[in-house]
């Protein structure tokens, strides 16, 4: 080295100079040294500095590489670890007042949401790999998401210890994952569809990325919070996203090559920024698609109810217009279960412009057509008289306009499979038979024990639900009615005595709801507002609400059999489906089984 150093020229030599010994990429095992001299100029920093030794090395391995005609995976880590540094020179850091509105606990629990989602996601990239690669570069790629799979689950064992197993975590779906594939154009393909090239590039691109900024995060809760998650559980968390983001980039470099994987990274890092200023307010550091506030906070009203979000969707608001000959209720639903399947609607109500237009016949579908045409609007229809519905497919078709009729098909199938042609007439009228009067009974019978009214009648009940005020009692009770459920539900109130009629109740039969303390706290400051009733009090104050939770989790604890249900961000109707799966589990299935649904068309 001093040899070396002392050949150049002086101007090169004196001080500040920086002098390394590189490793000569492919040369013999005895390992011959290459040096590289830089002077550090005042303006050539020391990150610049590292960043020329950097690039010198690379393109000595470069070249290389090329001679050799495949890179070693040795020297794919050793790339892959000046990648990430490059990534981490051009990534923005996460605002550090972020973290005044992170619950720990919380924040956990989502991060095992999101290691189950994407070993969901792995598991279907292991299965969509793009046909045109070989042998080799599929099992690399095999042997990729199988490492992967195995790193969330050691990290979802660390989030079931810290979590506990009374609420089992499940997969769901995030909108950061989901919008950067889609700015990516690497979404996952549907079986039996693949990747094609590129887009494997760029999914893969984007799992490295996204890992390196839950290793940024992970490293900031544990260096300025590590409360009620150990700083070490942090840590842990931050040191296998490095190595899962070191993993993915090597193995892009195996196949790829360096020039192009770090080309897709640096882009792929820009739509990650730009991601990430969309979800978090750089001035505030409030997450615009997670509401959390700190514990002293008192919550806000929204406009909407407790269904919906005020969140701004990424994709532009285009009208979508249901036609129906009946009362359009089936359609509206369908169509609004189904936006639920885009990315851009995950965690969050899609604010689709729908209007339906309800008991239509073939004399109003011109006006319907010229409104559609006007604005541009996709048209869902389900007529089932024949002329309205054939009249509805021509002057769509002669205006150009996108359409598509959900009961057509359905019908035609159905026609087949019974034998026998349908009637055609719109509606269905609601014959006042038994099972009718049997869901008035339950409706009326929810009306009069609503809110813990005569305790004394809950012996009669086939259900009975407890949980915080506003957290959902009263609406699924009344889907429960139109079900043909008798339900009865009972408010709990911190260090108020249970009536004891819960205990002498079927403890099986017992449902306890839970939710977000945030949105709770949201929904009862709506609540007074819409009583007049200012909202600083204890009722909408998120750290009485807090408690109030924990008071009920304590409580829940005590009565293992009964069945918790997290109604947060889910729909009566899904309430509904979990509470009828936990009845189908009881011994006495005939009785409370599928049986006892009624077959109205309101509870569709």
């Amino acid at each position: 080295m001093a040899i070396a150093a002392a050949a150049l020229p002086t101007s090169l030599t004196s001080p500040p100079l920086r002098v390394w010994a590189l490793p000569r990429p492919g040369g013999p095992s005895g390992g011959a040294f290459v040096v590289a001299a830089v002077c550090a100029l005042p303006a050539f920093n020391a990150r610049s500095t590292r960043r020329f030794a950097r690039r010198w090395a690379r393109g000595r391995r470069l070249v290389s590489c090329r001679r050799v005609g495949r890179m070693s995976p040795m020297t794919a880590q050793l790339i892959a670890r000046e990648l990430l540094d490059d990534i981490l020179e051009m990534m923005e850091p996460t605002p550090s007042n972020w973290l005044s509105i992170i619950d720990e606990l919380e924040h956990v629990e989502r991060y095992g949401q999101t290691l189950l989602y994407l070993q969901t996601c792995y598991r279907q990239a292991s299965g969509a790999i793009p046909r045109k690669f070989s042998e080799e570069q599929e099992t690399e790629l095999r042997d990729l998401f199988k490492r992967l799979d195995v790193m969330c689950t050691r990290s979802s064992e660390l989030v079931e210890g810290l979590i506990g197993a009374e609420q089992p975590v499940l997969a769901v779906p995030k909108y950061y994952f989901s919008e950067l594939r889609k700015q990516r154009s690497c979404a996952l393909p549907q079986p039996p569809s693949g990747f094609e090239e590129q887009s494997m590039l760029s999914f893969l691109g984007s799992e490295a990325i996204a890992s390196l900024r839950n290793a940024e995060r992970c490293d900031l809760l544990a260096k300025e919070r590590g409360v009620a998650v150990p700083s070490e559980t942090w840590i842990e968390f931050a040191k296998a996203s490095r190595k899962s983001a070191a993993d993915i980039i090597g193995t892009m470099c195996v196949i790829y090559g360096e020039e192009r994987v770090s080309m897709d990274l640096k882009q792929c890092t820009k739509a990650e920024q730009t991601i990430v200023a969309e979800m978090i307010d750089g001035a505030s550091g409030r997450l615009r698609f997670n509401n959390s506030l700190s514990s002293g906070s008192v919550l806000e009203p929204t406009d909407d109810d407790d269904d919906d979000d005020d969140d701004t969707c990424s994709v532009d608001v285009k009208p979508i217009f249901i036609v129906s000959d009946c009362t359009g209720e089936s359609a509206e639903r369908t169509v609004r279960c189904s936006l639920g399947q885009f990315g851009h609607c995950f965690e969050r109500s899609c604010p689709a412009d729908i209007k339906t237009f309800r008991f239509c016949d073939a004399g109003s579908v011109e006006g319907i057509v010229r409104a559609a045409k006007e604005r541009q609007a996709f048209v869902v229809f389900t007529l089932v008289d024949p002329v309205t519905n054939s009249t509805m497919r021509k002057q769509c078709q002669e205006a150009g306009i996108r359409c598509h009729d959900l009961w057509s098909p359905l019908l035609e199938q159905m026609e087949v499979f019974l034998d026998t042609r349908r009637i055609g007439v719109p509606g269905r009228r609601q014959v006042v038979d038994e099972k009718y009067l049997h869901m008035v009974e339950c409706i009326e019978f929810n009306r009069s024990l609503d809110d813990g009214v005569n305790p004394k009648r809950w012996a009669e009940a086939d259900i009975l639900l407890v949980g915080p005020s506003r957290s959902g009692k009263t609406p699924l009770s009344f889907f429960m009615g139109q079900r043909g459920f008798k339900v009865a539900n009972y408010p709990l109130v911190p260090d108020e005595a249970v009536p004891e009629q819960l205990y002498e109740f079927d403890q099986r039969r017992v449902f306890a709801l839970t939710i977000d303390p945030v949105k709770l706290g949201s929904i009862r400051a709506t609540r007074m507002k819409t009583l007049n009733m200012g909202p600083n009090t204890s009722y909408a104050q998120l750290a009485s609400i807090q408690k109030e939770l924990a008071w009920c989790r304590k409580l829940y604890q005590e009565n293992p059999l009964w069945t918790v249900l997290d109604t947060t961000d889910a729909g009566v109707e899904e309430s509904c489906t979990k509470i009828l799966m936990a009845m189908d589990a009881l011994e006495n299935k005939s009785e409370f089984g599928p049986s006892r649904i009624t077959d109205n068309p309101s509870a569709i």
